[in-house]
């Protein structure tokens, strides 16, 4: 008789069975397949359907091609949404300027020619301020003609921000801003040399406390302008504006320069140093307007 200690009899009792059933599939009878199918098939089924599940939260869990598709086109259509805000600000400021020169235009005694600004030179035959614009000889265009901008003020209101008590009086509003001159026309466009290019002559009245004093103002640096052959025994103050003076063939008078940003002197000096800041803005000049003719007896 086989004798089992208690506390492992249990045990001993089961491993006895299991080597039973063992050897009795070992040698194919069928009661110990029929009793392990019926013990582990549960278990082998609960397996299967575990993995199943498991399978389809995997799938649902990873990001499907629809919704990266759909997100892809999303991000297109912003781009060109954005893309296609940008234009239309681009017309409406554009559409904005059309309507401020064509009421210039209206106003001016001048004959005007309407030019687009198509690009920018920073150096050509010693000159480092140039534009090109749309328009040429076959639009009438001569060089040495002048080319303005459309004041988005009226010159009384860009006087009364440049204090002159006479001013208001020689300037009018319809005369516009001085940008520079034809440099060279071609047949159907233009070189501009704007009027702080090193290389640009004017000539010019600067309006002091004094009178009307003639002078050349000068391009300084690209950036600025300087007025020469201004005597020390005449008063100039900043905020005094300078005009086109009408002694040049094609150029009016009075169209406006600058304003005064800083008057020097030194001991022994004949002339005063004048800073100008030219009152133009030339940096953002998209549309222009050049001045074909002009009655000179004005």
């Amino acid at each position: 008789m086989l004798y089992f200690p208690n506390r492992r009899k249990n045990t001993a009792l089961w491993w006895v069975a299991a080597g039973v059933v063992l050897v009795m599939v070992a040698i194919n009878i069928a009661p110990a397949r029929g009793l392990l199918q019926k013990t582990f098939a549960p278990i082998g089924v609960g397996l299967v359907n575990w993995n199943s599940g498991f399978k389809n939260w995997l799938a649902g869990w990873r990001p499907s091609a629809t919704p990266l598709a759909e997100n892809e086109t999303l991000k297109q259509t912003n781009s060109a949404l954005i893309a296609e805000n940008a234009q239309l600000k681009m017309a409406a400021e554009e559409n904005k300027s059309l309507k401020q020169i064509a009421g210039f235009i209206e106003q001016s005694p001048y004959q005007l020619v309407a030019a687009r600004v198509v690009g920018k030179i920073q150096e050509l035959q010693g000159a480092d301020k140039i534009f090109l614009i749309d328009r040429g000889r076959a639009d009438g265009l001569e060089n040495g003609m002048p080319v303005i901008a459309a004041p988005e003020n009226t010159a009384a209101s860009a006087a009364a921000s440049h204090p002159s008590p006479t001013a208001a009086a020689s300037s009018s509003p319809t005369n516009g801003y001085l940008i520079g001159k034809i440099f060279q026309a071609n047949e159907n466009w233009s070189q501009v040399l704007l009027i702080t290019d090193y290389n640009s002559k004017i000539a010019a009245s600067v309006i002091s406390t004094d009178g009307v004093l003639d002078c050349v103002v000068s391009g300084k640096h690209g950036l600025s302008l300087t007025a020469d052959f201004l005597p020390i025994n005449k008063k100039i103050s900043a905020g005094d504006l300078l005009v086109t003076s009408g002694l040049e063939s094609l150029v009016p008078r009075g169209l406006l320069i600058g304003a005064v940003n800083e008057v020097s002197t030194q001991p022994g000096d004949l002339f005063h140093k004048v800073d100008i800041k030219p009152l133009g803005n030339l940096n953002e000049s998209r549309l222009l307007l050049v001045i074909k003719n002009y009655d000179q007896r004005r």
